[in-house]
């Protein structure tokens, strides 16, 4: 059985009850009737824009040539100052080194004996071979002289015969044959001397001798002579040979005094502006020491820092342009060099190198530049005003969008800007409404109301 509440809790109740409906009503009704905030939004445009990537860096010399010292001695002369520009092959130092002065003049002195030795040699050699020939008309005479012989012995021993004959007949006494006995005798001893030093003059001579030397003695006379001659001026012509040899040592030897005394003149392998000077002119340096270096500025690199999110677009050969405020208001065409392997962890950047034509010289290492760097074609894409932009990070930016009276936050990719507008390459789409000025405080929902 449920009991009935006095009266006094009754209205007790009653009153409390009516004064929390009170107080929620008057808490829901603003909430509901809250006025919406006004914003200020157009439709997202269109714009035709190429593929582009912006960065800033400094112009920085294509490459470079230190200058060192080739050997101890002394600075003779630094023709080029800082700044200067400096022709390939333009000598930008010279240095003296009183040894290889004094090499090369000990080479030159080789160089007279060597020549000296070489004309004796040729002489004796010249000799030699007249005084083969001379051997040679020897022992022709000798041959001649035997065939005579041999005639004279014969007609003796034929006058011998005929005196023994006359002897047997009692016309000749006993005494007058001993005597043509005895001529006819010592004639054949003669004859037999004869036919050893003629034995003795053809030593050197002979075909076995050619033979055993490795030479052919040839089918006709003069061929034969020049064998012979040949082979009986053997040393004197190895003693020419030796001196010729001698000559072309101590002409190497004056070559290298002279090469060694043109490295003494350091030239430029490079054209370009002599970037530093590390010695002045009268100082002693040592091999190796540092002297100048020169940077050829034929061609400059722009050098530039790329996020790591857009470095992956890049490939070397793609077309770029290149400002510098210090020679005004002008472009420079070059294209992708080089990207680097690896970011700097620092920055969170890969450096790219732009290859830029430098004819003129008028880019200097060191100068601020500004580059764009061609990524792909030109497209359409929706178009924002810059004011809509909040949060930018690189590419990277916020914007609000108005969708069903609401707001709605979109992270966009930005592009090209030109004339106050941004294109987007990610995050929208033409025709959607973006806040002009967007308010950050302004929530994820929030119910909105548009700028008429």
């Amino acid at each position: 059985m449920i009991r009935a509440r006095p009266p006094a809790i009754r209205a007790a109740m009653l009153a409390a009850l009516t004064a929390c409906s009170f107080a929620a009503c008057r808490k829901a009704v603003p909430e509901a009737d809250a006025a919406a905030r006004t914003v200020r939004a157009q439709p997202a445009g269109i714009i035709e824009a190429a593929d582009e990537l912006s960065s800033f860096g400094t112009v920085s010399f294509f490459r470079k040539a230190e200058l060192s010292s080739p050997a101890d001695g002394i600075i003779a002369s630094l023709p080029f100052r800082e700044g200067d520009f400096v022709r390939k092959g333009a000598v930008a130092a010279t240095i003296r080194n009183v040894q290889y002065e004094l090499s090369r003049a000990r080479a030159e002195d080789g160089i007279t004996q060597a020549d000296a030795a070489l004309e004796l040699a040729a002489a004796r050699l010249f000799e030699g071979e007249l005084a083969v020939e001379a051997r040679l008309v020897g022992v022709e005479k000798a041959e001649i002289e035997l065939d005579q012989l041999k005639v004279e012995l014969s007609d003796a021993e034929r006058k011998l015969r005929d005196k023994e004959k006359l002897f047997e007949a009692g016309g000749v006494p006993e005494e007058d044959l001993r005597t043509a006995r005895l001529g006819l005798e010592s004639q054949r001893v003669g004859l037999r001397l004869m036919e050893k030093d003629l034995e003795a003059k053809r030593i050197g001579f002979r075909d076995a001798d050619l033979a055993a030397a490795g030479l052919k003695p040839g089918k006709d006379q003069a061929t034969r002579r020049r064998a012979f001659v040949e082979l009986n001026t053997a040393t004197l012509r190895a003693e020419r040979d030796a001196a010729k040899a001698g000559l072309a040592a101590a002409g190497k030897e004056l070559e290298s005094a002279d090469i060694a005394l043109r490295e003494l003149a350091v030239a430029a392998p490079v054209a370009g502006v002599l970037g530093g000077r590390f010695v002045e002119e009268g100082e002693r340096v040592k091999a190796g020491d540092k002297l100048v270096v020169v940077m050829d500025t034929s061609k400059v690199h722009a050098v530039v820092p790329v996020r790591e999110d857009e470095a992956g677009r890049l490939k070397p050969g793609m077309d770029a342009k290149l400002r510098v405020d210090a020679v005004g208001d002008r472009s420079f065409a070059g294209t992708v060099d080089a990207i680097s392997p690896a970011a700097d962890p620092g920055v969170g950047a890969f450096t790219v190198k732009v290859l830029v034509a430098n004819s003129s010289g008028e880019l200097k290492p060191g100068m601020f530049a500004r580059v764009t760097i061609q990524v792909g074609a030109t497209a359409s894409y929706p178009a924002v005003p810059t004011s809509a932009l909040l949060g930018r990070s690189g590419a990277r930016a916020r914007i609000q969008v108005v969708s069903g009276g609401r707001i709605a936050w979109r992270d966009v990719e930005t592009g090209k800007e030109s004339d106050g507008l941004a294109a987007i390459r990610s995050g929208i789409a033409r025709g959607e409404l973006v806040v002009v000025r967007p308010d950050p405080s302004m929530e994820e929902g929030e119910r909105v109301e548009l700028e008429e």
